[in-house]
């Protein structure tokens, strides 16, 4: 389980492709980001995780609103 906790912000990419680059999870392996809404801009996010941004080997399991917190669930193909 890997919880990825800001403050990251633009580098949100390059930090979760840095770990599946380095093969540091196992399939099946679940992995949190937490952005905060007001310090990220979640819909450039989301807009980069459906052109194919992120590894392939990440699926979006869901996404979590609580207050002004998203967390997006991924699971490790």
């Amino acid at each position: 389980l890997i919880f990825l906790d800001p403050p990251y912000r633009a580098v949100y990419f390059a930090i979760i492709n840095e770990i599946i680059n380095k093969d540091w999870l196992q399939k099946n392996a679940i992995f949190i980001v937490e952005m905060g809404i007001k310090e990220n801009d979640t819909k450039n996010f989301e807009e980069k995780l459906k052109i194919g941004i992120l590894s392939k080997k990440l699926e979006i399991l869901e996404k979590r609103k609580y207050g002004n917190i998203i967390f997006y669930f991924f699971i490790i193909n």
